[in-house]
């Protein structure tokens, strides 16, 4: 455990069994334990910079990216979209800033391709984090006026999704989340990210739009969704 108050050790926030599942993808179940190593690793071979631009698309790898992104102590910025005029703007206007993407075709030399091998072990060593730092950054597509850039902290996201976790009864259920928003986008992130962090429930990498691609989904779930 951290002597500051304002620091804690990731253990806290995966106080459920390290053995159990937190995502399920097409081929594998992948642990907590496996998702702070895949972390971890991660972490240690991000560029010097100060911002992550995260592009992923699969849940599980977006979710290993942000965690190492917070554990580099970098800001991730989330964009409303992924069109090359809106990554380019930010790229522009964040300087320090490079893209962090998890399909082979979009890497170039200012992207960072984050892989879907997991390691097969866990270390044991737990990174703190000032809860209180700006982890993220979430770009408003401006449709409703002009874009703004909503600052998030650990503290806020945690407080926000305990309410929920609380008031839906998800301590009691070991539930799996199939979300059908972006992760980039805030309610995507709260509900298919940092509930699953803070309760024992699990994702699922995919992301589901159309009624059959989510009926056929919950169909394959292997926990009740």
């Amino acid at each position: 455990m951290a002597t500051n108050s304002q620091f804690f050790s990731l253990q806290t926030f995966f106080q459920q069994d390290l053995n159990s599942a937190f995502c399920f993808t097409n081929s594998k179940t992948i642990t907590r334990a496996n998702l702070l190593a895949h972390a971890l690793s991660v972490s240690e071979q991000l560029p010097e910079k100060r911002y992550a631009i995260n592009l992923c698309r699969d849940r599980y790898l977006f979710t290993v990216s942000y965690l190492a992104a917070i554990i580099k102590n970098q800001i991730t910025l989330l964009p409303p979209n992924q069109t090359t005029e809106t990554v380019t703007g930010l790229l522009s206007k964040y300087k320090q800033s490079y893209c962090l993407v998890d399909h082979p075709d979009d890497f170039n030399d200012d992207n960072f391709l984050v892989e879907t091998k997991t390691p097969a072990n866990f270390a044991g060593h737990f990174p703190h984090i000032k809860t209180t730092r700006v982890i993220s950054i979430s770009l408003t597509s401006g449709s409703t006026g002009e874009p703004k850039a909503i600052k998030k902290t650990w503290q806020e996201f945690q407080s926000s999704a305990q309410l929920a976790i609380t008031r839906l009864n998800l301590n009691e259920q070991k539930l799996n989340i199939i979300s059908t928003v972006p992760s980039q986008h805030m309610y995507g992130l709260e509900t298919s990210v940092f509930w699953a962090i803070f309760s024992p429930t699990s994702i699922s990498s995919i992301r589901p739009f159309f009624p059959e691609d989510i009926r056929q989904a919950t169909m394959a779930s292997k926990r009740p969704c």
